[in-house]
């Protein structure tokens, strides 16, 4: 997934966004988690609690203002209930964020 052109983030976003994700899977945001490769790209190691509650790794990243995300590997049994439940609280968080920033403009 990727930000449109017209979205430009700011680092206080991307950690905000960053939160956002791990809120809406009850994991706790760690800033220690965040590695920053130059001034233009942050990448941030997420975990997705799935609803057996097992912790799966996935990079969201800020470049050039821009947030994008990975989808992780899903094992082949995950594919038709994790991976659909993954997609869908990433869109929903990617929606409430746009939200929250239409408010504050």
């Amino acid at each position: 997934m990727e930000t449109t052109a017209k979205n430009k983030f700011s680092k206080e976003d991307f950690y905000q966004f960053c939160k956002m994700v791990e809120e809406a899977t009850e994991i706790e945001f760690e800033k220690s988690r965040i590695t920053e490769i130059d001034e233009e790209y942050l990448s941030y190691n997420a975990y997705f609690n799935d609803e057996d509650n097992y912790k799966i790794s996935f990079q969201i990243s800020l470049e050039n203002g821009q947030i994008k995300w990975e989808e992780p590997d899903f094992y082949k049994d995950e594919l038709d209930s994790v991976k659909p439940h993954f997609e869908y609280v990433l869109e929903e968080t990617y929606s409430n964020f746009l939200n929250t920033k239409k408010n504050i403009y």
